[in-house]
């Protein structure tokens, strides 16, 4: 549920509605939509007619978020800071999420076979 509602906080924070998904896919290709200055602003790739790969932008052109697929399972997620750096990393092999700061250092670690914190201020402070 906590997840369903940050992906829809996002959606909204960016201007996304879910029906981009919903549209005819390509086949093979890509679904794009542009933010009024012409920059990307969403990216669909199918392959087969499958989802394999789904990304944001900033309105600055920077990667907001990149979700990747196979056979129709989510294997990689990640969310980028405005600057472009990354922010967080999760994997379905590790099924963990790395939380980055905006200079690149690694804040924390969660979930996996264990939860390690590196900066207890970092949950707190967000």
């Amino acid at each position: 549920m906590k997840n369903f509602i940050f992906v829809f906080i996002i959606f909204f924070f960016l201007g996304i509605t879910p029906s981009a998904e919903s549209r005819p896919n390509p086949g093979n290709g890509y679904v794009r939509e542009y933010h009024p200055n012409g920059k990307l602003r969403l990216e669909l790739r199918f392959k087969k007619e499958q989802l394999i790969r789904k990304r944001a932008f900033y309105k600055n052109g920077e990667p907001f978020f990149d979700y990747e697929y196979r056979n129709g399972q989510l294997i990689r997620r990640r969310f980028f800071h405005e600057n472009g750096r990354l922010k967080s990393l999760w994997t379905q092999d590790s099924n963990e999420t790395r939380f980055y700061e905006s200079n690149g250092e690694l804040k924390t670690v969660v979930g996996g076979d264990q939860e390690r914190e590196l900066r207890s201020s970092y949950i707190f402070s967000q």
